[in-house]
């Protein structure tokens, strides 16, 4: 009785601690949306250069006859940047007891060059994080940009003494930046609290006023001292004239007639593709390597649209990547049992990521093996492999016009004979061959790269079937 007592007592405690998880994941589901809201429509800004005019007042400090004193320069500029990509352009000018002084901060991914007002050659920085935010911040839509970027720390909260709705995240410094919101969700104010080793922690504020779509004024102060009285005019877009896509490096082999097999050998992951007169088809879908995918079918096989993906099985290396081609409306060849898997993973929120949204993801769902998928060129055959002791799902697929086998990772062919292993996941293609008696002179696999042959063929299939 007392162990029974004792498992039921237990069975409320995990039940309690799941509802208790549950409702946690949901209370910052709730706030991430809400703060994720704010952002939408202002954070389209990723294929251009921002770029906007300063002049105003700098009030230099430090090196007076008192304490606190300060005497203004005047101070003009101009700013382009690209948050997402690091880059930064910066030339300013100020104009101090008669005598011109320039900054210039010039950043490109990690590189930084900056010299400051005085200095006759400019340093090397790590100050990459610290620069960028600091233009950043200077004009509110670039804010919500740079929330955008850092949206795995973003956040809602309300200032109940003053009633005041306030957007936070963390920048790229570390420092958590506080955004003080109007109504209708235009930036008040900016703060954000950092420690300094002499005046200890000092409270940075940028008040914005007069907005309009062509420029603001903004006051900057530390711990209530002003530093900068500036209007921000002349805001403009430019398009970048640098290429943006940044694909991961691969190798392309023709294998037959429309037949391509790409190798990521960064990955290790390869993947096949064929055409037809208006298609493109993609055999595996590897994580991390789909948008360059993509991007190759377009600059190479023009034309053709891409009519669907057929990863081999369920595992991130084979499947990972098909979010990418669903976002483009792309279907996803599947068994027919594993579709509410896959439907779980491309309705998933990406709210930390990349917060683009699969309504209703389209799949070819295959309820019997072997499947004939037709094209224009040939006829395909997709079979099933049961008992191959790696995945209950599994595609291999049969080019019969060409004699190639496609057949993921279920087997290797090793450079050096001698290491040929025996294994059941051979020998479980090796089934489906004889079953179906296919004639198979070329067997391509989707994994690895390193060490292994261009592809097997049936006879090497046999030496390592066990």
């Amino acid at each position: 009785m007392v162990k029974l007592v004792s498992c039921i007592i237990l069975v409320f405690i995990l039940i309690g601690q799941s509802t208790g998880f549950a409702q946690k994941k949901d209370f910052y589901m709730r706030n991430l949306s809400s703060a994720m809201e704010i952002l939408k429509g202002k954070t389209n800004e990723n294929s251009v250069i921002n770029v906007f005019n300063v002049d105003g007042t700098y009030y230099i400090q430090g090196h007076f006859e008192k304490p606190f004193e300060s005497k203004p320069a005047q101070l003009n500029g101009i700013y382009k940047l690209d948050i997402y990509s690091n880059f930064l352009d910066y030339y300013g000018k100020a104009i101090f007891e008669g005598n011109d002084f320039v900054q210039k901060i010039k950043i490109e991914k990690d590189s930084v060059s900056f010299l400051d007002y005085g200095d006759d050659t400019p340093r090397i920085s790590s100050d990459i994080g610290k620069h960028l935010t600091e233009a950043c911040l200077l004009h509110p839509n670039l804010i919500f940009l740079l929330a955008d970027r850092n949206r795995n720390s973003l956040g809602m909260s309300v200032d109940n003494i003053f009633n005041e709705r306030i957007l936070t995240f963390t920048d790229l410094v570390n420092r958590k930046i506080m955004v003080f919101l109007s109504n209708d969700n235009v930036p008040i104010r900016t703060e954000y609290l950092e420690y300094d080793k002499m005046f200890g922690d000092v409270l940075t504020k940028y008040e914005y006023s007069n907005l309009t779509e062509s420029g603001h004024n903004v006051v900057v102060s530390k711990n209530g001292i002003k530093h900068f009285d500036l209007n921000i005019h002349n805001v403009s877009r430019s398009m970048k004239t640098t290429n943006q896509i940044s694909d991961i490096l691969f190798e392309v082999d023709t294998i037959a007639k429309n037949k391509y097999l790409l190798k990521f050998t960064e990955t290790e992951n390869k993947l096949l593709i064929t055409t037809d007169d208006t298609s493109v088809y993609i055999f595996e879908a590897p994580a991390a390597v789909s948008k360059s995918v993509i991007n190759w079918c377009k600059r190479k096989i023009i034309g053709k649209e891409i009519k669907m993906i057929i990863p081999s099985h369920h595992h991130p290396d084979h499947a990972g990547g098909i979010r990418e081609y669903s976002l483009a409306n792309i279907p996803v060849v599947v068994p027919d049992n594993m579709k509410p898997y896959y439907n779980q993973i491309l309705e998933a929120t990406h709210y930390l990521g990349d917060n683009r949204k699969i309504n209703t993801p389209k799949f070819l769902p295959i309820k019997n093996f072997p499947y004939n998928l037709i094209t224009t060129e040939e006829k395909i055959i997709l079979y099933d492999v049961p008992g191959n002791g790696h995945s209950e799902d599994y595609i291999i697929s049969w080019f019969p016009k060409d004699n190639i086998l496609f057949v993921g990772d279920l087997t290797f062919f090793e450079v050096e004979e001698d290491e040929f292993y025996k294994s059941s996941r051979a020998k479980s293609v090796l089934n489906v061959i004889e079953k179906y008696r296919l004639d198979v002179k070329y067997i391509y696999t989707g994994w690895p790269i390193a060490g292994q042959r261009d592809f097997g063929t049936i006879e090497n299939l046999r030496k390592i079937s066990n």
